[in-house]
């Protein structure tokens, strides 16, 4: 196993941290085959147990993957350019897109565009949404997929109850309503 210089972690780094916002799942698996497969830096072992220590940690799970990983590289220094290579970039860009919306706001042109840009947001919410969804709606399990659906919202909107006990009781409603 190779040791990286601090260059190749922050550049691996900062391509890997900065695919995405929101999700870690895509800079997860880009970061696992950069470091475990084409440079086999990690063994799939230690790069196990980064990502386990990484799910418990409180916070950003992904900077907790990304830092436990390079801490397995090169020690602290390592840990410390792989967290500034993938965070700041990202925090730029959001700096950047705050100062910008509070020079559109008030502007009619500007809400306009913040309009449009909440409605995206809300079409591609409802999009992924959708796509979770649909193998099981136009399954023969329809019925079933409606009535959870609609009793979660109604429990959440309606009686202002928390996801945690909306998922455990349709998980038991969906394991006693089975239909073949």
């Amino acid at each position: 196993m190779d040791r990286p210089s601090l260059r190749q972690i922050a550049q691996i780094f900062l391509r890997t941290g900065n695919v995405n916002f929101g999700s870690g799942a895509v800079a997860t698996v880009l970061l696992r085959e950069k470091i475990c497969e084409e440079n086999r830096w990690l063994n799939e072992g230690q790069f196990s147990l980064c990502y386990a220590l990484a799910r418990v940690t409180p916070g950003t799970n992904l900077y907790a993957l990304f830092s436990a990983a390079a801490w397995f590289l090169r020690g602290w220094p390592g840990a410390i350019i792989a967290l500034v290579a993938s965070s700041v970039p990202a925090s730029i860009v959001v700096i950047l897109l705050t100062m910008l919306y509070e020079v559109m706001h008030g502007h009619p042109w500007g809400d306009a565009a913040i309009s449009g840009a909440v409605a995206a947001v809300v079409g591609t919410i409802v999009a992924g949404a959708w796509l979770l969804v649909r193998p099981v709606v136009l399954s023969r399990n329809w019925l079933r997929t409606l009535v959870l659906m609609g009793g979660a919202m109604a429990l959440s909107l309606g009686f202002g109850i928390t996801p945690i006990p909306i998922v455990i009781l349709a998980a038991l409603i969906g394991f006693f309503w089975q239909e073949k």
